[in-house]
């Protein structure tokens, strides 16, 4: 690195610094604060930074107010390269004692090159909550910040939806990440607990009954395509019996895309009818369709998507069947 990102880097490490110390009305930010958090990374990088005095003047008309004023040089120096950079800067002091109204210059000009230099935000917030408002927090500290209860209560939706029970999931808190209280939970504790709810419901199919809310897309394919269901549910069980609760995801999930795929080439042989007047979407085919659990922005945007139109009335008859098999069955509109 050359000492330009070098001070880059030293920069990054200098985000944020409470105004944490009181002088007279006001609140301002401790020069040890910038020293301590900037001399291990100065040292780790070979870093120097020298102070110079060019010029300097001073008043002595009151006693109790002695001024000095100084024209500074600060010089980066990178000790690896011996690369230099240059900044003039001004440095001023006021206190009964001449040699203190110097020293106090010399500080304060170094704190405030400091934080002017590197443009480092201060205010009287505390870091922690300073950073979050800004949005300078790093993935890790995002990761170990506790969970909202939205965000708990998404991670236990999706445990919900790969088939875990409460009991389930509250014990997979305690085998996963040694919790049993949710309320502890951080944003990547829920994070992890849903990767380990589809991971496992991935790894565990072969044992899991079919959906039983998905049963039904394949019971109206099975209507359409004139098959008895009993008879089919017996051939995809593992003992052979006609019991819905026999029937395991994978066998269920090729089963229900075999039936789509039969109502595709039966769609597809069918022929069209061009009629001189088409007919529209009648008030029957509404009222089943205004029954489907969907907002209403999610049906105007699946509208737009397979017919061009947010509204219903605009649909055609065969559109309105077709939305309604994509209700029971899942098959999208041609």
């Amino acid at each position: 690195m050359n000492l330009a990102e070098k001070l880059v880097k030293l920069r990054k490490g200098l985000d944020y610094f409470q105004k944490s110390a009181d002088s007279y009305n006001y609140k301002y930010v401790p020069g040890v604060d910038i020293l301590v958090k900037a001399r291990p990374i100065m040292d780790e990088l070979g870093l120097l930074l020298k102070t110079e005095v060019i010029s300097f003047a001073f008043d002595l008309s009151e006693p109790k107010k002695q001024t000095v004023c100084c024209d500074m040089m600060m010089t980066w120096i990178d000790a690896e390269s011996g690369e230099k950079m240059d900044t003039r800067f001004a440095a001023f002091g006021q206190q009964d004692d001449l040699s203190k109204a110097f020293g106090s210059a010399l500080t304060y000009s170094e704190r405030y090159f400091l934080m002017k230099f590197f443009n480092i935000p201060t205010d009287k917030d505390d870091p922690d909550r300073f950073r979050k408002q800004h949005g300078l927090e790093t993935d890790e500290e995002k990761a170990n910040a506790l969970a909202s209860k939205d965000q708990v209560d998404k991670m236990f939706s999706v445990g919900k939806q790969c088939g875990f029970t409460g009991a389930e999931m509250r014990n997979a808190c305690v085998k996963v990440l040694n919790k049993d209280d949710s309320k502890t939970l951080t944003v990547g504790d829920c994070d992890t607990l849903e990767k380990y709810f589809d991971d496992n419901i991935k790894a565990g199919q072969e044992t899991k009954p079919y959906s039983q809310r998905h049963r039904a897309g394949i019971q109206s394919l099975l209507t359409l395509a004139g098959l008895d269901e009993k008879e089919e549910l017996a051939k995809r069980t593992q003992d052979g019996s006609s019991h819905w609760n026999r029937l395991m995801t994978p066998a269920g999930e090729t089963w229900l895309k075999e039936l789509q795929e039969i109502k595709r080439s039966q769609d597809e042989a069918e022929p069209r009818q061009v009629e001189d007047e088409i007919p529209m979407i009648t008030p029957g085919q509404t009222n089943i369709l205004a029954m489907w659990d969907i907002s209403r922005e999610e049906s105007e945007e699946m509208l737009q998507k397979y017919f061009g139109t947010s509204e219903l009335r605009d649909l055609t008859e065969n559109q309105a069947n077709q939305l309604i098999e994509y209700k029971d069955t899942g098959i999208a509109p041609s």
